[in-house]
């Protein structure tokens, strides 16, 4: 409706022919007005059925009637509202005629808009501003004589310091504070001023706080002051002016769906009063953020009380204690009798409550009546549901957080014996790289699989060298000097790869220990001897007192150590006269020749070291070593045990704490780095990608192209809607038809997920995945820029009753074989394995040969190879989630797998796997049914029925729905891979598919009980059991594979 955020609309005939005019104030950011107007439209309802209504914003106006007020300026129900602000009563106590006489010339003859301010001493020192704005469709004449009208009846309100006036033509509005934006920064994005809501309820309980307020209470939102954080915002802690303390929700909004969200929370916790739920007791509105105001309570939440330091039980543990009558074990034995028995009743309501069957579940009135009246006998629960889920594991792989975990502790106790045993672990030197890592390579995954590969042949070999051959190639080398023991070599190769780390992202790094040596690069350096680039000497700090004796002691014993080198396979040790002692080690990997000029060359480099009592060579091909005192082992003592003086064991001790010191230190900076990083990312990521997308010129396109290709977003060019924006089909200066995904973005989250989607698609190819064309960032929103896919959405095909193109047998199975092609291309084709996180039928399109194309990767998330699952927020459509993400919030590929088996279960039965009408079927869910006739031998029951009447091959549809049911098995191991499905499906091999087991939410005895219950409550209505989140799976019934080779032909009966 709004076109240069103005617009105004006629619909439907006389009598009931409807006028609505909206507007933002000409101030706005055209990202605040769009904001605005899907409050505004959605306050606006409120007024339904009324024939008529208005909402004001602070930014924006709408107004519907049943006749034409298009060039009305003010009338008698024209709304006025002044704030009651006691601190300024006695303040504004002069009429402040001056600023409004300002309003009415400035609105006259500058296209309805003005601001004005007086800071005279009239005001005691206090500067007021006012603005007025009046409605495009009035001209001069009449703005300037509502505008008046408006002024003349703000008057009114003083002494308030505050005040507002709704007139049928315009809004006027004064205040002790600036309230709006700076007119330069109009057209750009919003800079976080002020945008209050107003509203206009004087019967309300609530309040509307000032933003000024909220951040003085907060102290600007510093995060002290911070008391939790969830999915949709942060609470914080506020101290009001008069010391009341009072909690802040602050959330974002971005678009109508959160819009919405917003007005149920207000609308319904206004009207809801209760000692046991929390007050409600105001809101704000800005440009981007809506503050709730509650009433704060000190104890924070139950969570705290319950679990801080507290032992944990599992509902399992529950259970099997009911089940055993041993629940008295897990209470407190401190209790009485008689609170251990109301104990025990407490949970048995529990777990009548958490009944898997939501028919078995007691309601809330019933649940009081139980707690309350001792004397009710109680019914026996059922199990619950979850009892037997398992986290889902892939074999030899290690999640991000377990493996920095046990890097931490192996580190830090190694470092502990480390010090007992005094393996040689002083750092000699490090080098790092200049060069980096691309963007979005797998170069740390990498990097750790290195490290780990190089570990288990430092353990068998003392040396080893390894390839890793991956986008990024890496090339790795670790070595022992001979001299170590087995378990000084370890220790030394863990303190290595500890320090490292401290090189990344370089592509290459060397480190030199005193007992070892750890290398890797992005080429092949094994046989290198010596690069005078990078090669590199250290003395020591103290000086001998002898000089002469001592230079010719050092030249003997470095050409010792090189002649015993050269004889004993690159490795030698040498002693002068007890006075000077030396070592030198060549790499395993690098021949005579390059050793004997690495240990020359390395030679060469410490006699440099003059007079000093210390120096070290650290070539790229040996390391070389002089000192005055012994530092490596004789032949025979690597083994050796040493004991421990009085005076080592002060030293362990300090250098132990300072170690343990260290390593805290470094933890918590690390952590504190990665937050800063990841901010500074988030703040500079429009900027980034707009550098990024710059290099490819076909992926970027100008705002205004998309918006003359859609006809400015056109309504009639709509093609679909979502959670994550709204699609509009889109004809380019070429000619070339696109589809145009237009975003919303205003927080870092809708931010990540916008470049998310960028660039997971624009990287992969596949005839199965929708193309991503390009995008434009430019703009006050963002667009993406898809091909164009004409038959739409195949839900539509299924399940549109008004669709009558029909989906035959043959076109059923190839959209199933392409759908099942193009996710396994995702996880595992392309480079970077992706999980979508949202296969269903409205996200895969049809093209004009009927063939799949996956589309919508807002949810999508990148897969590294040394994860076995990603912990993420759950997000997803409900029936199409497996169970072990929908309970543990841990996502592999066989989500998308199990999403996978739901759908083809769709495709084959023509059913919706949403919801089942009891009174007409006994089935709670499509999984239920099928299950059930599988069992049973009649498949054919759950064919399309549209499909019955056509000749069908009946081994194919068979194995399809059995292929259906594989994937979706409750247990993560027993579902198979995507490309294990690409097999089954195209090899035409029965033999090859296994037997399914039950799938998860169909509980045997639940079921029972399920029936039971049905046939006394036929005309009540049940979900579909998979937006229950159950996983009761536990059948070990045998399986025999159903056939639908006795009936031949199917057809409808």
């Amino acid at each position: 409706m709004l076109r240069n955020n103005f617009g105004t609309a006629e619909e439907g005939e006389p009598p009931d022919r409807l006028y609505m005019l909206a507007q933002c104030m000409t101030d706005l950011s055209v990202n605040e007005c769009k904001t605005c107007y899907d409050l505004s439209n959605h306050a606006l309802a409120g007024c339904l059925p009324n024939t008529g209504g208005r909402a004001l914003f602070d930014g924006c106006f709408i107004r519907a009637e049943n006749y034409s007020f298009f060039d009305e300026t003010f009338q008698d129900k024209d709304f006025k509202h002044c704030s009651d602000n006691a601190e300024f009563n006695q303040k504004f106590n002069q009429t402040p005629e001056k600023v409004f006489k300002k309003l009415v010339k400035l609105a006259e003859h500058n296209d309805g808009f003005a601001v004005a301010k007086d800071s005279s001493n009239g005001f005691n020192g206090f500067t007021v501003f006012a603005m007025a704005n009046c409605w495009r469709s009035l001209d001069s004449s009449k703005c300037s004589s509502c505008v008046e009208n408006a002024a003349n009846r703000a008057i009114s309100c003083l002494p308030s310091s505050e005040g507002r006036v709704l007139n049928s033509g315009c809004v006027l509005r004064y205040s002790d504070y600036y309230f709006g934006n700076n007119p330069r920064a109009l057209e750009i994005k919003a800079k976080g001023k002020e945008r209050e809501m107003a509203v206009f309820n004087q019967s309300s309980e609530f309040q509307n706080f000032k933003y000024s307020t909220l951040v003085k209470a907060t102290e600007c939102f510093d995060e002290a002051h911070k008391l939790g954080q969830g999915a949709y915002g942060e609470v914080f802690k506020g101290t009001l002016h008069d010391g009341r303390e009072i909690a802040i929700k602050r959330l974002f909004i971005t678009g109508k769906t959160q819009t919405q969200e917003v007005y149920n929370e207000i609308h319904i916790i206004r009207k809801a009063q209760h000692k046991n739920l929390v007050r409600f007791l105001g809101c704000c509105f800005t440009n981007i953020s809506c503050f709730l105001i509650y009433e704060f309570l000190a104890n924070r939440s139950l969570d705290l009380i319950l679990f801080e330091l507290r032992c944990l039980i599992t509902s399992t543990q529950v259970w099997d204690h009911v089940q055993n009558n041993t629940i008295s074990r897990i209470i407190d034995k401190s209790m009485k009798i008689e609170d251990i028995e109301e104990i025990k009743r407490v949970v048995q309501v529990g777990l009548l409550c958490t009944q898997e069957l939501p028919e078995l579940r007691p309601t809330m009135t019933s649940v009081i009546r139980m707690l309350i009246r001792r004397d009710l006998a109680l019914p026996e629960p059922s199990k619950p549901p979850f009892l037997d889920i398992q986290p889902p594991q892939i074999q030899g792989m290690h999640t991000k957080t377990s493996t920095w975990l046990f890097f931490f502790i192996f580190t830090f106790f190694s470092l502990f014996y480390l010090f007992l045993c005094d393996p040689r672990t002083s750092e000699a030197g490090l080098y790092c790289g200049a060069a980096k890592p691309p963007p979005n390579s797998s170069f740390i995954p990498t990097f750790v699989a290195e490290m780990e590969s190089l570990s288990e042949l430092i353990t068998k070999h003392h040396w080893g060298t390894h390839f890793f051959n991956s986008t990024t190639p890496m090339y790795g080398l670790a070595e022992c000097y001979n001299d170590l023991s087995h378990t000084d070599c370890l220790l030394c190769y863990a303190a290595s790869r500890t320090e490292i780390p401290r090189c990344l992202p370089s592509l290459s790094a060397r480190i030199f220990l005193d007992g070892c040596f750890l290398r890797y690069d992005n080429y092949s350096f094994y046989s290198e001897a010596s690069v005078p680039a990078v090669d590199s000497v250290v003395c020591g700090q103290e000086e001998a007192a002898d000089a002469a004796v001592f230079k010719e002691n050092v030249a003997e014993v470095i050409e010792r150590v090189k002649r015993s080198a050269a004889e004993n396979g690159g490795f030698g040790v040498g002693e002068v006269g007890g006075e000077v002692y030396a070592l030198g080690q060549c790499w395993k990997t690098v021949d005579g020749d390059g050793c004997r000029e690495c240990l020359e060359k390395g030679g060469e480099a410490v006699r440099g070291c003059g007079l000093k009592t210390e120096g070290k060579a650290l070539n790229a091909g040996c390391y070389l070593r002089y000192s005055t005192r012994k530092f490596y082992n004789d032949e025979g003592e690597a083994e050796h045990e040493h004991g421990f003086t009085d005076r080592r064991g002060i030293i362990i001790a300090i250098v132990l704490g300072a170690v343990a010191f260290t390593m805290l230190s470094l933890f918590a900076a690390y952590a504190g780095y990665t937050k800063l990083v990841q901010i500074r990312k988030e703040c500079s990521n429009l900027g980034l990608v707009s550098i990024s997308i710059s290099k490819y010129s076909g992926l970027s396109f100008k705002y205004e192209t998309l918006e003359k290709a859609t006809d400015y977003f056109n309504t009639s060019r709509k093609i679909g809607e979502g959670g994550g924006g709204t699609v509009f089909k889109g004809t380019l200066p070429n000619r070339k038809t696109v589809a145009v995904k237009r975003l919303f973005y205003n927080t870092r989250q809708w931010v990540d997920e916008f470049f998310n989607e960028v660039n997971l698609i624009s990287g992969i190819q596949h005839k199965h995945l929708v193309k991503l064309l390009g995008c434009s960032i430019e703009g006050p929103e963002s667009l993406l820029v898809y091909e164009y896919v004409p038959n739409r959405s195949l839900d539509q095909f299924l399940f549109d009753k008004n669709n009558d193109q029909f989906l035959n047998w043959k076109q059923r199975f190839d959209i199933i074989v392409g759908i099942a092609e193009g996710i396994a291309y995702l996880h595992e084709g392309s480079e970077v394995r992706i999980i979508h996180r949202d296969i269903k039928s409205s996200n895969v399109l049809l093209d004009e040969n009927l063939s799949p194309k996956i589309a919508d990767f807002g949810l999508a998330r990148c897969f590294a190879s040394d994860k076995s699952h990603l912990s993420t927020g759950i997000a997803g459509t409900l029936g199409y989630m497996a169970p072990e993400y929908l309970v543990q919030g841990q996502l592999t590929e066989k989500a998308d797998v199990y999403s996978f088996g739901v759908l083809v279960l769709e495709i084959v039965s023509g059913m919706r796997n949403s919801t089942f009408k009891q009174a007409d079927t006994d089935f709670d869910s499509l999984l239920h049914k099928v299950w059930k006739h599988y069992r049973s031998n009649e498949l054919a029951d759950v064919v399309d029925p549209c499909l019955r009447d056509h000749e069908l091959p009946a081994k194919e549809v068979s194995s399809v729905l059995q292929i259906g049911l594989l994937c979706t098995q409750a247990s993560v191991a027993l579902r198979p891979s995507m490309a294990e499905v690409v097999l089954m499906l195209t090899a035409n091999k029965e033999s090859d598919i296994p037997i399914p087991n039950q799938p998860p939410f169909l509980n045997a005895t639940t079921l029972e009980q399920a029936s039971s219950i049905r046939s006394n409550s036929a005309n009540s209505f049940v979900s579909n059991t998979l937006t229950k989140v159950q996983t009761s799976y536990t059948s070990s019934e045998s399986s025999t594979m159903p056939s639908l080779d006795n009936m031949g032909h199917i057809s409808t009966k």
